[in-house]
């Protein structure tokens, strides 16, 4: 069962990552500043999905390298 299971997660998990290089190219093409037009406040521009793979990111490497 547990053999199974990780299958799933590693198929789950490689179809995500196919993914990841054109989401970040389509995200990068986005300004990372805007500015409102009547208040002319900034603000920072990061989608969900970046700061999701970012963190995602980080979570593995802390896996990896934790021991």
């Amino acid at each position: 069962m547990r053999g199974h299971l990780n299958e799933l997660e590693d198929k789950i998990f490689c179809q995500w990552t196919a993914e990841i290089p054109e989401q970040c190219d389509k995200n990068l093409e986005k300004p990372l500043m805007i500015q409102a037009e009547e208040t002319l406040e900034l603000s920072l521009n990061f989608d969900d999905k970046v700061v999701f793979i970012v963190y995602v990111r980080f979570m593995y490497f802390l896996k990896v390298f934790t021991l």
